[in-house]
């Protein structure tokens, strides 16, 4: 049934069906029906996933949206990042990709954006966690023989998590190293033996 609003106004709930497209029509008595011939869609909720799931809270990370509702034809795909609407900059059957905007420290909400640019009401929600970019401050020690492995002690902040991995790069674009969180300041290496010379230490982490 029906709530009258107006003359000229119902409001109904539709109700859970499968997928797929009905008619409507409208009866004041239940046996007569209108013949407009209009047609409603119950759409599949649009099970999606996005990756990467965290990036810099100054914005920018590129995010590969994937779902069956993508197809070569989609005009545009659109998420929300808590309250700001992002469109996607490059769309591919089964795929989409969007940069992340800039957000607050912490977890943003993120959801499908429906044909008239509104929050979806298919309530599939993923999480982005927005985090700060790492610093580093000192090391120790700072040099060491280059003829055996060395546990290097990393002072920063926003390092990681403890008992999570860190990554650090030696060389301006070198070789990757995994190192371990002891706090979201301190961070253990072990620092491979190599040729004798100074290095560029830089590192990545997620707190």
């Amino acid at each position: 049934r029906a709530e009258v609003v107006s003359s000229s106004v119902l409001l109904c709930a539709a109700p859970r069906t499968r997928p797929g497209v009905v008619s409507l029509e409208v009866s004041v008595d239940g046996v007569e029906y209108t013949a407009s011939g209009t047609r409603f869609t119950f759409r599949a909720e649009s099970q999606w996933v996005m990756s990467p799931t965290s990036g810099p809270a100054s914005g920018g990370s590129v995010i590969t949206v994937t779902g069956a509702f993508i197809t070569s034809e989609s005009r545009t795909v659109s998420l929300y990042f808590g309250d700001v609407l992002v469109d996607a900059h490059e769309v591919t059957s089964g795929e989409a990709r969007v940069f992340a905007p800039a957000g607050a420290y912490g977890p943003a909400s993120v959801v499908l954006a429906d044909e008239y640019n509104l929050p979806s009401s298919d309530k599939v929600t993923n999480t982005f966690l927005y985090y700060a970019p790492a610093t580093l401050h000192a090391i120790y020690p700072s040099s060491a023989p280059s003829t055996r492995a060395a546990t290097v002690t990393i002072i920063g902040a926003h390092l990681g998590a403890p008992g999570a991995p860190s990554f650090i790069r030696l060389g301006g674009g070198g070789s990757e190293l995994e190192g371990r969180a002891v706090s979201s300041s301190m961070v253990l290496v072990s620092i491979p033996a190599r040729a004798a010379g100074m290095l560029v230490l830089e590192v990545s982490g997620i707190s």
